[in-house]
């Protein structure tokens, strides 16, 4: 089973996600340390040159849509880079306001990985 590593304040911010939401994503998040790829994991390519490996997870809830970003290609463990909720009512990307935060914790995973 791989580690898993809160970047930044992705752990908190999981946190502010309804009940059911966060239980759903712990699920998730403990098959991802056993090295599965969830149904669920969709791959963010094109977030930028060099990016590889990066995966968002989406819940629906009460017509609400909650991501969740990781990367487990890693060799320490699994990264959860951000986690919030998509309120952007058109366009099915991320907002760039989360897309910078996602490449920014990247970048600190890898160093912390030693990538």
């Amino acid at each position: 089973m791989k580690i898993l590593y809160w970047v930044g304040d992705a752990k908190e911010n999981l946190r502010e996600f309804r009940g059911t939401v966060q239980d759903e994503a712990g699920t998730t998040l403990r098959k991802i340390q056993y090295g599965q790829t969830p149904v669920s994991a969709c791959p963010l390519n094109n977030l930028a040159k060099g990016v590889t490996g990066v995966y968002e997870l989406k819940i629906d809830h009460d017509k609400e849509t909650y991501r969740v970003v990781y990367v487990a290609k890693l060799a320490k463990g699994v990264y959860v880079l951000h986690a919030f909720l998509k309120k952007s009512k058109s366009g099915i990307g991320i907002p760039p306001k989360d897309k910078d935060i996602i490449l920014r914790r990247y970048k600190m995973a890898r160093q912390h990985d030693g990538a």
